[in-house]
């Protein structure tokens, strides 16, 4: 073919944005085509077409989380760095500390780059690397705090340089041994099926790249949409609880919209929604039923790996269900009680059985487990390595192994709800794990810590010990966003009526932050990376627990 044909091509390729047949043709007269030449040229780009699949996914109802909507995959407008033609490979510290680079495509010449070569770029929003590129060295992009977008046109590296928000990918991703990308990250693989990603056990963060991008008309070939269309049916249950623990509007939104819910829900587990219009349209399409029992009311041992003793006692040996909003722990399996949680029922990991990751990330999600009366022990590493967990443990317990969950570190990551004097209020105490006597009131909500904003600091000193300023118990405070840009890294301010801007969210990252990290595991506080990708531009909250320098907020539903 001729040389304008090929540059067509590559020109909608390298845009990977579908375009209309109309526009296409345009195109072709642009680059003024043989009628020959516009055949193959329309053969070549098939994917790429908007109304090539009939089957297409449906559009994206009114959504507040996707009205800004963008072709993640699109780097059309992402400039070559200008570099010297006999340079193939980027040194050390090479553009270190240069605040001009903000979305930059690495030239296709370079095979390398150094240590610390582009560390420091404060501005620095999106990195396009080419497949020239075979070796990126330590601490090539550290300290980098907007950077949130990598886009890899060959395979991905052995080890990621970052942690992008965002991660498109346009070759393989076996060869990689480590990567770790922040909890709410979108990984898009242009070319690969979501089943063809390991890394970190999270299947479920290329879910979420691939329902934006589909929304969004990025182009995938025709085996990746089949693959990932049957992938998504395969672990719609799954997918759909995850969504729920984790308020995933992304992947939510395209179960709903693709009829991929579950048959049954309790209604429990909408309440941990955000948003009441989702809530509104999963009533409309599944049956809404009251308790655990009801979901499964024929088959409860299917979520559950179990051995019956000889005295007829039942030991669960793991848990395999999906509702991990709330896992309600059967009384009976095949009529006989069960009355021991073996070691490690509810880890991630179970030595015991092969490595499923679509099991893995479930288990890690787990937010509330309910014992029933019949149990007596709790053996060794059952709760292992389970964070931000709520679990009821009744009176009839009798044993509980030292480290039936986990490590110290661990342990600081849960709660209990016991009853007094109970073998399992003991256990708390001597192990300093929370407890209650009852599911506190923020047990479902999305809770964070807010740290006063310096002027406040320096402007007033506090006076007494209950003067906390704008701080103060119970006080209603709106989140927004500094950068309304999707998947930004964006940071959090909190106003209050009266006092204007009071604060920001965030994590304490110091030593003598030490009372507010302890308080941010008491109440499971998500960190500021997190919220933003599950709100707003804007967002109401409360204030639970106020001190002078920092508080615990939980967000309210909208």
């Amino acid at each position: 073919m001729s040389e304008q044909c090929l540059a067509l091509v590559d020109s909608v390729k390298l845009a990977n944005k579908k375009i209309s047949m109309d526009d296409l043709l345009d195109l072709c007269d642009e680059y003024d085509l043989s009628p020959n030449e516009v055949d193959w040229v329309t053969n070549s780009l098939s994917a790429y077409l908007s109304d090539f699949d009939e089957n297409s996914f449906e559009d994206v109802s009114d959504d507040d989380s996707l009205d800004d909507r963008i072709d993640l995959t699109d780097i059309s407008s992402v400039k070559i760095l200008d570099i010297d033609s006999g340079i193939t490979e980027l040194p050390e510290h090479f553009f270190e500390n240069d605040s001009d680079l903000v979305e930059i495509r690495i030239p296709d010449k370079i095979k390398s780059i150094g240590e610390f070569c582009f560390s420091k770029c404060q501005n620095l929003e999106t990195v396009v690397i080419p497949k020239s590129v075979c070796s990126i060295q330590d601490g090539a992009f550290t300290m980098c705090p907007k950077l949130k977008r990598m886009v890899f046109l060959g395979n991905l590296p052995e080890s990621l340089p970052a942690s992008p928000t965002v991660l498109v990918v346009y070759g393989n991703s076996k060869k990689s041994s480590y990567i770790s990308l922040p909890n709410n990250a979108l990984v898009i693989l242009i070319n690969e099926e979501i089943k063809k990603w390991a890394h970190e056990f999270d299947n479920f963060s290329v879910v979420r790249g691939f329902a934006y991008a589909t929304y969004s008309s990025a182009a995938f070939s025709d085996k990746v949409i089949q693959g990932n269309r049957e992938y998504i049916a395969k672990h719609h249950e799954e997918l759909f609880y995850y969504s729920i623990v984790r308020n995933d509007r992304i992947i939510l939104r395209y179960l709903i919209d693709n009829n991929q819910l579950p048959e049954k829900i309790r209604s429990c587990t909408l309440d941990r929604l955000l948003y009441d219009d989702y809530r509104k349209e999963i009533e409309e399409k599944v049956q809404i039923v009251s308790n655990y029992m009801e979901l499964h009311p024929s088959d409860v041992e299917s979520d559950w790996g179990y051995k019956i003793d000889p005295k007829r006692n039942t030991i669960l040996l793991q848990f395999r269900g999906h509702s991990i909003d709330c896992v309600e722990v059967p009384s009976a399996i095949k009529d006989c009680p069960v009355t021991r949680i073996g070691a490690n029922t509810f880890s991630p990991i179970n030595p015991s059985r092969g490595v499923i990751p679509e099991e893995v990330t479930m288990r890690r999600e787990i937010r509330k487990i309910v014992l029933p009366t019949s149990i007596k022990k709790i053996d060794e590493n059952a709760f292992s390595d389970c964070k931000y967990v709520t679990i009821y443990i009744p009176h009839t317990v009798e044993s509980i192994h030292p480290n039936a969950f986990g490590s110290r570190v661990t342990m600081s990551r849960i709660r209990l709800v016991v009853e007094k004097g109970s073998c399992a209020e003991h256990f708390a105490v001597d192990n300093k794990v929370y407890y209650y006597y009852d599911y506190p009131e923020y047990d479902q909500s999305v809770n964070f810590i807010i740290y006063r904003a310096l002027e406040k600091k320096r402007r007033k000193k506090k006076t007494s010990d209950d003067d906390n300023g704008p701080f103060q118990n119970g006080l209603d405070v709106i989140i927004t966003k500094e950068d309304s840009t999707p998947f930004s890294k964006s940071a959090l301010q909190v106003s209050a009526e009266g006092y204007g801007v009071i604060g920001s969210v965030g994590l304490p990252q110091t030593i003598n932050q030490l009372p507010a990290r302890l308080l941010g595991e008491k109440f499971f506080c998500v960190d500021a990376d997190y919220l933003s990708g599950i709100i707003d531009d804007k967002m109401n909250a409360k204030i639970l627990e106020a001190y002078p320098e920092y508080a615990v907020c939980t967000l309210l539903k909208k």
